[in-house]
This record gives C-alpha cells, sequence and structure tokens, in this order.
C-alpha cells in the first residue's frame, strides 16, 4: 500500500473500550495521547478540556 500526502490512517480502540474498567477510565484534560510508526516518526496530543 502506497501512503499519499493527506491519506489518514485510522487506529484506536472501538467506542466504550473504556467503560469496561471499574471505574471507567476516560480521556482528561491534561492526558496526552501519542502514536508513532517506523520511519514516519510519531505525534503527540494533549487532551484540552471543555470549551
Amino acid at each position: 500500500m502506497v501512503l499519499e500526502p493527506g491519506d489518514l490512517i485510522n487506529t484506536g480502540t472501538p467506542p466504550g473500550v473504556g467503560m469496561g474498567f471499574t471505574p471507567p477510565i476516560r480521556l482528561q484534560p491534561c492526558d496526552v495521547m501519542e502514536l508513532g510508526t517506523e520511519r514516519l516518526g510519531s505525534r503527540r496530543r494533549h487532551v484540552l478540556g471543555a470549551r
């Protein structure tokens, strides 16, 4: 597969996975999400609170 500029790579878990934990786990303000892949590098995003 060849990736072109603008292609999206969707990753993650199905909705509701965090609800299966006791207590449920949800993203909170100040949490950090990071994803990466070899040769492409990584991206880091900080979770913000509601505006």
